[in-house]
Formats: structure tokens, sequence, C-alpha cells
């Protein structure tokens, strides 16, 4: 299955005096190019920023309580060093430097993939015979959840059909890039593989981590990564 989105997320304790500081931690990175920014509710507790490398396919926000980044691409280019990568992370360490901040909760990965099905496949995927015992005949939608601990990390499974509304549900096109254009007009099956991890030390090497833990919970559930077995 193709990977569409990866959101990554590090959690900390809320910074009452996140507004009075992130600008100006913000403001080195506005030279880069091209970039696109924005701020929400600029001044008050509710403060979040984002900057966008729309020909890169990242978002970066931030907020009082949260540093998230979200990637649409191949994922090959996440998994190594990666230079809006680092930016993310330098301003993470700066997040961490600001007098209010008392510390890292958590680090998670949310990664969507989506497969595409030719209609007769996709009929009989409304079957619901393959994942589950269908007693109600042809479906219109049905999901699957699974929730389960293995080690230190938590585990969310969701597997369900896929249609053009997903796109919206599922902010799998927030950069309208050529990369998930294709997801337009068809359906499909999807799968949506969240980790979390409980770390006062979110890295790089985390972050790899995580997405190849998610990558084997799928492996494991439909045989191979490419689409076989599904």
């Amino acid at each position: 299955m193709k990977i569409r989105k990866i959101t990554y997320t590090v959690g900390h304790i809320h910074i009452l005096t996140f507004s009075k500081y992130f600008k100006s931690i913000l403001a080195p990175y506005f030279s880069y190019e091209p970039l696109e920014y924005g701020i929400d509710n600029d001044g008050s507790i509710h403060e979040n920023a984002r900057l966008v490398f729309r020909e890169s396919g990242f978002i970066l926000q931030f907020n009082k309580e949260v540093a998230t980044l979200v990637y649409e691409g191949d994922v090959a280019e996440v998994k190594k060093q990666n230079p809006i990568i680092d930016i993310f992370f330098d301003i993470y360490e700066k997040v961490t430097k600001i007098d209010g901040f008392i510390k890292t909760k958590n680090n998670k990965i949310t990664i969507d993939f989506v497969d595409i099905y030719e209609p007769v496949k996709y009929a009989e995927l409304l079957e619901g015979k393959k994942y589950f015992n269908n007693v109600f005949g042809q479906l219109n939608e049905f999901a699957l959840v699974y929730e389960f601990k293995k080690a230190d990390k938590d585990y969310r499974f969701q597997l369900g059909n896929f249609t053009e509304k997903d796109i919206q549900k599922s902010n799998l096109s927030n950069l309208n890039t050529k990369f998930n254009r294709d997801l337009f007009g068809n359906v499909g099956l999807m799968i949506q593989i969240s980790v979390n991890e409980k770390t006062s030390t979110p890295s790089f090497s985390k972050f790899k981590l995580l997405i190849k833990d998610a990558e084997q919970i799928l492996v494991q559930f439909i045989g191979k990564p490419d689409g076989e077995n599904i």
C-alpha cells in the first residue's frame, strides 16, 4: 500500500508563555524560500503558527502544547536526513528553552495508507467477507478499529473502504500537490496506523523508528507493504 500522509507530533505540557516568545523563535526561518506561513489566534493563549513548504510536501505547526510535522510525499525522503525535518527539531529544541516550558510528554506517528482498487475489486471489498463476518449484505461503508499495546508503545489500527470524501475527512491533500492527485475520483482500501510513545527526548531517530513500527504492523496485517495479499 502507498503511504499518502505522515503526521508526527511531539506533545508537551502547556506552555502558558508560548505566545510571548514564539514569534522570536520563528522569525529566522522566514528567510527560507519558497515558504508560506500563517499565525492563528495571534497573541492569545491559543496561538498556532505554521510553516508550509509546499514544494517539498511539509507543513510544520506549533502551539502551546504540541509541535506537528505533516508530510505528503515519498516516504524515502523522510527516512534520510532532510533539511525541513532539521528545521522542525531545531524549532522544537528552541521551544524547550522557553521560560515556562516544563517537559515533553510523548511523540506519536500517524500514517495514512491508501490502495486504489478497480470497481470490481472495490465491490468485493464492500461485501465485507475478507476482513470480518458481514451479516448485512453489500455495504456502503465500513471501518474496523484495533487498539493495543506492544512493549512501551500504544497502537491504533483502523481499516476501511476509501472514497473521495475521505480526502477531505482525513486531510490527505492539504497541500494540493501532485502526490495524492490520483486519489480524486477513485475508490479503494484505506488503513491508518498510529503509534504513540511516551518520551521526554524526541529525535529524528525516534521519528524513523515510529515509521518503521507502523510499517511492520502493516506487514503483519496484510502480508507485504507493496499491497500483495490485501
